[in-house]
């Protein structure tokens, strides 16, 4: 995905942060595609960031239908794990 994610290495490791793949089975295709990397706050429950490839957001005008399909999910996800949205996500 071309993110800088290891540059977080060390706050999952202590447990601050964990870090997501946001993966969609894609119709007649055996594989499932990354869509976005996902940064997850542990101690507020919060999701704080979502990049797609090359830290592209939703709204990025380079940013693929896929990743943009992605966010309902990435919504979804947080409903159902009791996230919060950061409003800086993006």
């Amino acid at each position: 995905m071309r993110n800088c994610v290891a540059t977080y290495a060390d706050s999952c490791a202590q447990g601050g942060c964990s870090i997501w793949a946001l993966r969609l089975s894609i119709a007649r295709e055996a594989t499932r595609r990354h869509i976005m990397t996902i940064e997850v706050d542990n101690k507020a429950r919060a999701i704080v960031q979502a990049r797609g490839p090359c830290n592209t957001t939703p709204n990025d005008r380079r940013a693929s239908s896929r990743l943009q399909m992605g966010v309902e999910m990435l919504r979804r996800w947080a409903e159902q794990e009791k996230l919060t949205l950061a409003r800086y996500v993006w």
